[in-house]
C-alpha cells in the first residue's frame, strides 16, 4: 500500500480527483516543477471548493510524506499549502468554508 492509500485508509478521506497523482508525477519528472503544477491546477479550478479542499489535503499530506526524507521539497509543499489555505479563508462563503473545513480538518 502506498503513502496515499495508507492515509486514505487511516483517515477515511478518499480523493475524487487525480491531484495526488499529478503532483507525484511532477516529483518524478525533472522537467515539471510542483509550483507550475499548483499554478495550473489552481488557475483552472480555484472556484471549485471541492477541488480546493482536495488540493489542500494533497499538499498537506505531501508535506508529511516528504518532511522526513526531503525537507526542501516539504518546505515547497508547505508554502503552497499556506497559499491555498489562505485563499480558502479569504474567498469562500460560509457554506463553502464549512465544506472546506469539514474535509480538511
Amino acid at each position: 500500500m502506498g503513502y496515499k492509500e495508507d492515509l486514505e485508509a487511516k483517515t477515511g478521506f478518499k480523493f475524487t480527483t487525480d491531484v495526488w497523482e499529478v503532483f507525484t508525477d511532477a516529483e518524478t519528472n525533472g522537467d515539471v516543477e510542483i509550483e507550475e503544477v499548483y499554478r495550473d491546477l489552481f488557475k483552472k479550478r480555484h472556484d471549485d471548493v471541492k477541488m480546493v479542499a482536495e488540493l489542500s489535503m494533497c499538499l498537506n499530506w505531501k508535506i508529511h510524506e516528504h518532511g522526513p526524507v526531503d525537507e526542501p521539497l516539504a518546505r515547497r509543499y508547505s508554502y503552497l499549502w499556506e497559499r491555498v489555505h489562505s485563499y480558502a479563508l479569504d474567498v469562500f462563503d460560509w457554506e463553502e468554508g464549512k465544506y472546506y473545513f469539514d474535509v480538511t480538518d
